[in-house]
């Protein structure tokens, strides 16, 4: 074999050395970007996913407070309607009369009764008759309007009076009936979750800044290590003199 076979070969061993060593160099970054944007897109996609599904809780939250208020509002209006039917029944008013009538009974029954009663009580007038007769044994004078729905009971200088639309409104008070709920206890219930989501939300993002700084490493120490068998390569090919391989 030839000196100049011999130095051709032994530049060629060791440039197929260099090219091994940086491809497994190339090969092992490669690995390490792979993994770390790998865990980059899997932290990402899981915050995104955390922040889709937080925006559902909230919109759920709010689409279920609403609804709340608008139960509470339309029950609020049913009972307000139940207590406005109860309180004109003809039996509830016949009701309020019975108790008027007996705290007359301690009058002289020489003293006459004037009954003020709804219009809607006049078929009933003759049962009206009855239970005056039975509570007290007094004169008595019917009258019946059309335009109010108390009841009034004049006997002497008593007046007893049953307004159902007051009677409606204590009602109400004593039901202590808000119209406008408030959201403070929907708030204080669902702060912890939210505070738990919220640190959940912030140690996605510390985890995500780390692997942005990792991968930001790797590629720096990519950019080292890139040019290592250039030099090799360039050294070779300018050698013009064998002995120097000797």
């Amino acid at each position: 074999m030839s000196r100049d076979e011999l130095a051709r070969g032994i530049r060629t061993e060791r440039v197929d050395d260099d090219i091994r060593r940086w491809a497994k160099r190339r090969v092992a970054q490669t690995q390490r970007t792979t993994e770390v944007q790998r865990s980059r897109a899997m932290h990402a996609g899981y915050r995104d996913g955390m922040a889709m599904a937080l925006e559902d809780v909230v919109a759920h939250l709010m689409r279920t407070e609403q609804m709340c208020l608008r139960w509470r509002g339309e029950m609020i209006e049913q009972v307000r309607g139940l207590l406005a039917c109860a309180s004109r029944h003809p039996e509830a008013l016949l009701a309020a009369l019975d108790d008027a009538l007996r705290a007359f009974a301690g009058v002289p029954s020489d003293v006459p009764v004037t009954i003020v009663l709804p219009v809607l009580l006049k078929p009933r007038r003759d049962d009206i008759r009855t239970r005056m007769e039975a509570a007290c044994h007094a004169p008595v004078k019917l009258e019946f309007r059309a335009t109010d729905e108390r009841i009034c009971v004049h006997r002497g200088s008593t007046v007893i009076e049953y307004d159902p639309h007051d009677y409606v409104a204590r009602a109400e008070a004593a039901l202590d009936i808000d119209p406008n709920a408030s959201t403070a206890d929907l708030h204080a219930m669902l702060a912890p979750a939210l505070r738990s989501l919220g640190e959940r939300v912030a140690a996605l993002s510390t985890d995500l800044a780390q692997t942005e700084r990792t991968v930001n490493t790797g590629l720096d120490f990519d950019a080292v290590q890139r040019p290592a068998i250039a030099p090799a390569t360039g050294r070779f090919d300018a050698t013009g003199d064998d002995d120097e391989h000797r």
